[in-house]
């Protein structure tokens, strides 16, 4: 009987709208702070599915919020977090520096994980 009154719960469409909230309403959202330098905070999305070209199956497209310059990087859809760590090593932070913050798109669905524990790699490599 408890599984036949959940399943009308389900499909009734009056009892789906006028459920209750049993959540704390919503905030207001916040603006991104805007950057005061280049390069200090940048946005970053892949485009995925893309005919193989030269290995490479995807684009991570990484913008200057304050330029808005963009670096086009071809790379494959299926790499882990260490080799897309090394990708902004070699492709953006050794070029621009450390971002203060990073702003990442809806289908980003690498673990980028805390970069603190890098930056003494990524200043060698600089100095390098």
């Amino acid at each position: 009987m408890r599984e036949t009154i959940k399943q009308y719960l389900k499909s009734c469409d009056i009892c789906q709208r006028t459920k209750v909230v049993r959540h704390a309403p919503y905030g207001l959202m916040k603006p991104n702070e805007a950057p005061d330098r280049p390069w200090k905070s940048i946005s970053m999305d892949f485009i995925t599915d893309l005919p193989l070209s030269e290995g490479a199956d995807a684009i991570l497209i990484v913008i200057d919020r304050l330029t808005k310059m963009a670096h086009l990087i071809p790379c494959t859809k299926d790499m882990d977090a260490r080799q897309f760590q090394e990708m902004l090593l070699r492709e953006i932070f050794q070029l621009h520096g450390l971002p203060r913050d990073i702003i990442t798109g809806s289908r980003l669905d690498i673990q980028i994980g805390p970069m603190e524990r890098n930056h003494e790699e990524i200043r060698n490599r600089k100095k390098a």
